[in-house]
């Protein structure tokens, strides 16, 4: 209105006799338009209601160019207050679950693995199993891999990979032949293969294809390449860090058990 008032102010302020001046109505019409215009256009400045002269009024601390601080009247700074949105705070809330989950994970597989027998610094290929394929078998009643103990034995005699680690990998990824991927698949250690671009479940003919390419595949990607320990194929086999804790949980219970 400052602006409106403005040009009233300039362009129509003649003398009482020029009122009736129809040149002058005209001049009032064209220029009446632009005036509102301009006026609408042009907002005035409105001071806040709650910050006024870089003061926070509500909370009587002054702002400063830093947006994460305000600066008391001491002259100390405090942390500015943030609003997180609720996908930030979803973020967060799945991280925090997912460490726990892993924390949990580890703790039960420490707190299990009491035997004290074998680590995961266990060398797959420097070892042997020397008992008894009934051992494992006893593990794999009531699943696709019942009776297969013979079957591990002989691919740790063809491919130099311990039998014991090959029955853990097979108890950790299909709970003995148990999981749905063993059932439906025949896969049971987990293996995944590429299709359209994504990982999914690969599928064998039967149990005896998967567990050859298990201890083929651990031979030539890992053992010849030097990663020999139950730790370091955990690296690269697993996306779990704590798999590596339950493959010798296991391991050391089939020791265990076989001892009893």
């Amino acid at each position: 209105m400052k602006v409106l008032n403005n040009i009233f102010n300039t362009n129509f302020n003649f003398k009482s006799n020029e009122k009736n001046n129809p040149h002058r109505k005209m001049q009032m019409i064209k220029v009446l338009p632009v005036a509102v215009a301009l006026s609408i256009a042009q907002p005035q400045p409105r001071v806040s209601r709650l910050q006024t002269d870089n003061f926070d009024i509500k909370n009587d601390i002054k702002m400063t160019d830093k947006n994460h601080l305000y600066a008391k009247p001491d002259g100390t700074y405090i942390n500015r207050p943030y609003k997180y949105s609720a996908q930030e705070i979803s973020q967060r809330f799945n991280e925090l679950l997912e460490k726990f989950k892993k924390e949990q994970a580890r703790t039960r597989a420490l707190a299990m693995g009491t035997y004290g027998i074998v680590n995961t610094k266990l060398n797959i290929s420097k070892t042997r199993y020397d008992g008894r394929a009934e051992v494992f078998n006893k593990y794999f009643k009531g699943g696709v891999l019942e009776g297969k103990g013979a079957k591990l034995i002989e691919l740790q005699d063809k491919y130099g990979i311990n039998a014991l680690f090959l029955a853990a990998v097979t108890l950790v990824e299909s709970g003995g032949g148990k999981s749905k991927a063993a059932k439906t698949k025949f896969n049971v250690a987990g293996i995944r293969t590429s299709q359209n671009g994504k990982y999914v479940i690969k599928k064998f003919k039967n149990v005896d294809e998967c567990l050859e390419y298990l201890a083929k595949t651990l031979s030539k990607n890992y053992i010849n390449k030097n990663i020999e320990t139950i730790e370091n194929i955990n690296k690269k086999y697993a996306e779990s860090q704590v798999w590596a804790e339950h493959i010798v949980y296991h391991i050391n219970k089939i020791i265990h058990d076989s001892k009893v």
